[in-house]
């Protein structure tokens, strides 16, 4: 069985969080750390994984899927033949498919799944937030920096975020007792 995994930072291409692997029930799983799937593209229906919205009849690619007691691996190639693609698990844990058009300077995305990037699980780690409308995805809450900037700066959030101050909940004295309170975050899931 064949599988996608990406690569842990932007420049390091060591084995990373995220997988893109096809499961024993012939659809498509992407899992986090090999043992939380965070999306699925649906059972094979002969034509197409029935949760891929963009893949639809008359979709540019002709595709195929192999299934034996040997191997199970989809295969795709495009309609047109000056059109180059390839499909990559990205750090960001979406699986991308990227085309080269004829007179095209650079990949240019088609689609990605999840489309949200913020419904990829846990990419922003511990005390993390994922906001989809700003630059980066991820954030820290408040009072929490990046457990490391540099993984950080590289977009790997998987160390996820770290507390500025030490809770005060052990200390008793009076001036300690209103430090530590829960922080409302609203809008969000």
């Amino acid at each position: 069985h064949q599988s996608l995994t990406s690569w842990k930072n932007s420049k390091a291409p060591s084995l990373g969080l995220f997988s893109h692997i096809l499961d024993a029930n012939n659809s498509y799983g992407l899992w986090w750390n090999g043992s939380k799937q965070y999306w699925t593209s649906g059972p094979w229906n002969g034509e197409i994984f029935s949760l891929l919205p963009t893949r639809r009849q008359n979709y540019m690619f002709n595709i195929s899927f192999v299934d034996n007691e040997n191997e199970s691996y989809l295969k795709y190639s495009p309609y047109d033949p000056y059109i180059i693609s390839r499909v990559v698990m990205d750090v960001s844990g979406q699986l991308k498919q990227l085309t080269w058009l004829k007179g095209s300077l650079e990949w240019n995305l088609f689609w990605a799944q999840p489309e949200q990037q913020c419904d990829v699980y846990a990419l922003c780690g511990p005390f993390g937030t994922c906001n989809q409308n700003t630059q980066p995805f991820c954030n820290c809450l408040t009072g929490f920096n990046p457990k490391s900037i540099n993984d950080w700066n590289l977009s790997d959030y998987s160390g996820g975020c770290v507390r500025i101050a030490k809770l005060q909940c052990g200390n008793t004295t009076v001036a300690n007792q209103e430090k530590d309170r829960f922080w409302e975050i609203p809008n969000t899931r």
